[in-house]
């Protein structure tokens, strides 16, 4: 067995860095130090290109051939090596090959990544692009940080959609201004939606929303009766008429008409919020009157959270289960979580190779995903038995439909 890169060079003129992951996620639960030994000497020697057998190790640090063998099964079981057996009568006749830690992180361990590892996933997404992407996007939700599972799914997008970076950005202000909300499952739709349209930038959705979207058309025509330019659209403009038509309960006739009393004002927009405003003023007493309005909605949300988290958790006994009952399904899912993350690297560096990356890389992931149904489907599974569980196809447990409209499979 060998441990060889290049060429050899004098290695104790030189520096071997082992990647901070490997000192702060896998050393604190390594049972034995003498394992530790082994993998960094090992490392040394894959670094400097110097050739070494198990053999050569374990005399270099006085340690057994049998302790060396338990420490590759060991940091295997981490998944941080994987082992190439190349004789089987043999113990000590396999090949050692070193994972990139830092993918690895993203895959978890045997039973999946815990929480602390989804936390710190973005943090080592080393493609400036993405860390940026990542940042806007926390702070169009509001949010600290993005979490480590999002941070997964945004990277999905654009390895599986094609999305760009803008276009993601864009689809997060486009979901928050219109939806009144940023959840992932309904930003992940848009972005389909758009990238199917080819569109790549914030600039293309305009367009296309200016022309054809119903709510952005009405925009339109109400800021025509303000004397205002459409393209001059201001944020918090564009959440006045949110909040007037989704909270309020005001028809776009309505809106019209009442636009119609602004002729003549110098600040037509100011007068028509002045309106409304007087408006809701004298049917306060109406509305304090009907709380139950209120306490429906909220208990609609409510129900369709408790629908969301139960059938969650669904699939995460059933994803447990094949991965206890079939751990080379656990295995392909690390494969393909490894592939998504090299490709999204591939999209966002801009580099010439990236449509042949792309290519390589989904057809490496269809056929793991083949693989991954064919060995379901002969344990007596259906292929999606773990995929995403819905009690509503419709509306994905969301309560809204894609148009935005309100979805009818569960009236409290």
């Amino acid at each position: 067995m060998t441990y060889t890169i290049e060429k050899a060079r004098n290695r104790s003129l030189e520096d071997t860095a082992i990647p901070n992951i490997f000192i702060a996620d896998i050393l604190p639960d390594v049972p034995d130090a003498d394992f530790v030994k082994i993998y960094i000497y090992a490392y040394m020697c894959v670094k400097s290109g110097e050739e070494a057998t198990h053999l050569d190790i374990a005399e270099r640090l006085a340690l057994s051939a049998e302790k060396i063998i338990a420490a590759w099964k060991y940091f295997e079981s981490r998944k941080i090596v994987r082992l190439t057996v190349t004789d089987p009568t043999n113990p000590l006749a396999f090949e050692v090959g070193f994972e990139d830690i830092r993918g690895k992180l993203y895959v978890g361990s045997d039973s999946g990544p815990s929480a602390a590892q989804l936390e710190r996933a973005s943090a080592i997404l080393e493609d400036s692009v993405l860390k940026t992407l990542l940042s806007r996007v926390a702070h169009v939700t509001g949010a600290p940080a993005m979490s480590g599972k999002e941070a997964l799914v945004i990277a999905g997008w654009i390895a599986d959609f094609g999305a760009t970076p803008e276009l993601v950005e864009y689809a997060y202000k486009y979901s928050r201004d219109t939806a009144g909300h940023t959840r992932t499952d309904y930003v992940g739709k848009i972005v389909r939606t758009w990238t199917e349209k080819g569109f790549k930038s914030g600039e293309d959705v305009g367009e296309y929303l200016a022309a054809t979207d119903i709510r952005f058309s009405f925009y339109k025509q109400l800021m025509s009766k303000l004397g205002m330019k459409y393209t001059n659209l201001t944020e918090s403009e564009k959440n006045a008429f949110d909040l007037w038509v989704d909270d309020y309960g005001y028809s776009r006739d309505r809106l019209l008409e009442l636009a119609d009393k602004t002729a003549g004002a110098q600040n037509k927009f100011q007068y028509l919020s002045g309106i409304i405003k007087k408006e809701r003023a004298e049917a306060g007493k109406a509305e304090a009157s009907r709380p139950e309005a209120g306490g429906a909605k909220g208990a609609r949300a409510a129900s369709y959270r408790a629908e969301r988290e139960k059938n969650e958790k669904l699939q995460e006994a059933r994803t447990e289960e094949i991965y206890e009952k079939l751990p080379e399904v656990k295995k392909i899912d690390d494969e393909i979580s490894y592939l998504r993350m090299e490709m999204v690297k591939a999209i966002t560096s801009g580099g010439a190779s990236k449509a042949s990356v792309t290519a390589r890389t989904n057809a490496e992931m269809k056929k793991r995903m083949d693989r991954r149904g064919h060995i379901l489907l002969q344990a007596g599974y259906s292929e999606d038995y773990t995929d995403n569980i819905y009690s509503c196809r419709k509306c994905k447990d969301t309560g809204k439909l894609e148009n935005g409209a309100d979805c009818d499979c569960k009236e409290i």
